[in-house]
């Protein structure tokens, strides 16, 4: 089965104060980055961006501002009604120091679960079994009141999820505030 690469970049990067996927790292955007990094891994017309990104192969979610679980769901809408039941990597626009190696990782550690990630992060992750994942995010949605509650964390929670082995945190920093783009840039 091949797999698809999804790159969370539908965010309005309110703590950022701008659009984070625009940021350069090492002369191009964390967006084509990741973008890049991912075609690499899965070759190329396999990694789709979540959001209103109409200069790379993107799906805009179907609820706007709701938050990353929204722009997965819709993006696992589209690859479903499109006929294309295939494992999801997933990763954030905004983890500039993901490396291949790292990814692979994940890539090379399937199990019989639903999701496989890292111990103690929530991103990135592998979907095996999208019609697990769809089912409790429809669920979720009709039985929870705020998107806070709809949320990676619930989903790990409520499926049966294999975690490997912990790595440096380095490779984790997650950059969302003007301050952590300082720090780890400059």
């Amino acid at each position: 089965m091949k797999m698809v690469g999804v790159i969370l970049a539908g965010g309005k990067s309110s703590r950022m104060k701008q659009d984070k996927a625009l940021l350069p790292v090492g002369g191009v955007s964390l967006l084509h980055s990741q973008f890049k990094k991912l075609v690499a891994l899965l070759g190329e017309g396999h990694v789709i961006v979540s959001g209103d990104r109409p200069e790379y192969p993107h799906v805009k979610d179907i609820e706007p501002n709701m938050g990353p679980m929204e722009g997965l769901r819709s993006v696992i809408h589209h690859l479903l009604k499109n006929k294309r039941n295939q494992a999801l990597l997933v990763v954030p626009v905004d983890m500039p120091f993901l490396t291949e190696d790292i990814l692979r990782k994940l890539l090379h550690s399937k199990c019989d679960h639903p999701i496989t990630k890292f111990k103690s992060q929530q991103l990135p992750f592998v979907i095996y079994d999208l019609s697990a994942v769809i089912k409790f995010m429809e669920e979720i949605k009709t039985t929870e009141e705020t998107c806070h509650r709809n949320s990676f964390k619930n989903l790990f929670n409520k499926l049966e999820v294999n975690e490997i082995g912990p790595e440096p945190e380095s490779f984790f920093a997650n950059l969302n505030t003007p301050e952590d783009w300082n720090a780890a840039i400059h």
